[in-house]
């Protein structure tokens, strides 16, 4: 009997197997990024706008977006409270060789 499995997980350990080990086998703690939290609350904003059948008004979606993001970095906070242990965005710089 075969086992099935997503996409999402196959896609994942070919990006990185020993990533996909510490956090999907392991549960190794994943250190907070300020980016999650912005996706998620423009996501949330989004859903709410389409929820209101796209009559919410700017201020209103801002509201949501700014309510959803100060709940989001607190709960980071409570996480990881050192924001310079948090995962920083930009380019990757290659070692020299």
């Amino acid at each position: 009997m075969s086992r099935r499995t997503s996409v999402s997980r196959v896609t994942s350990i070919s990006r990185c197997g020993t990533a996909y080990e510490l956090e999907r086998k392991l549960r190794v703690p994943v250190l907070p990024a300020a980016w999650l939290s912005q996706g998620t609350a423009i996501h949330d904003a989004a859903d709410a706008w389409e929820k209101f059948d796209r009559q919410m008004s700017i201020p209103e979606a801002q509201a949501v977006f700014g309510a959803v993001w100060t709940a989001e970095i607190a709960k980071n906070d409570v996480a990881e409270p050192d924001r310079d242990k948090w995962l920083v965005g930009g380019a990757r710089r290659s070692t020299p060789t």
